[in-house]
């Protein structure tokens, strides 16, 4: 199991499968449920994962996991040279001025080699974190989920599903009929304050 950087700068999302959605089997297209400790992700919407996180999970070999019951993100806001670490670059940034000049800003970050990208949140107080508060590079990974989460999912009813039915779009294709497909699940930035999920 790979571990966890001991490192204040360092923040974790939490990303697990949803029971509901457990028979899809293309990591494109699965739903997942995420959060950065156990009231965010229980009250988080059903989402399908961005095109950087699925790049991610894909270059660590870990799509078959994340398809049985999740992973974890590792996010850094700098770069990280040793192994299992991509670099997202920021490319836009848009702040929704609410109050004066503050409000909640959002940012776009790519990694042109993989052709994939991913929203971030800044999860800062706008007045603390000032003009500055995403990164212009973020490096992220991905692990398997502690044992402890995988404990915390089962006794929370995160993997339940109401029932094992096949559906018959898993052996016709129906590409040209649209389907309210989940959004994509949004990053959050850097913390003011570290913390764990559990």
């Amino acid at each position: 199991m790979a571990g966890h950087i001991e490192n204040k700068k360092a923040w974790t999302l939490t990303v697990l499968r949803h029971g509901e959605n457990s028979s899809e089997e293309d990591i494109e297209k699965a739903a997942f449920r995420y959060g950065r400790w156990p009231d965010e992700l229980e009250s988080s919407p059903v989402s399908k994962l961005p095109s950087g996180l699925v790049s991610v999970l894909q270059r660590s070999g870990m799509e078959e996991q994340a398809l049985e019951s999740g992973f974890m993100v590792e996010m850094l806001p700098y770069t990280n040279s040793e192994p299992g670490w991509n670099d997202f670059a920021g490319a836009a940034v848009v702040t929704e001025m609410v109050i004066g000049p503050y409000g909640p800003t959002r940012a776009l970050f790519v990694c042109s080699e993989y052709n994939s990208t991913l929203e971030f949140i800044d999860v800062c107080c706008p007045l603390h974190s000032g003009t500055k508060a995403m990164p212009n590079l973020i490096s992220i990974r991905a692990y398997e989920l502690p044992m402890a989460t995988m404990v915390w999912a089962f006794d929370n009813g995160i993997f339940e599903c109401d029932s094992e039915q096949l559906t018959l779009d898993q052996w016709v294709d129906f590409s040209e009929i649209t389907t309210d497909a989940p959004e994509e699940l949004p990053m959050p930035g850097p913390p003011e304050e570290p913390y764990k999920f559990l």
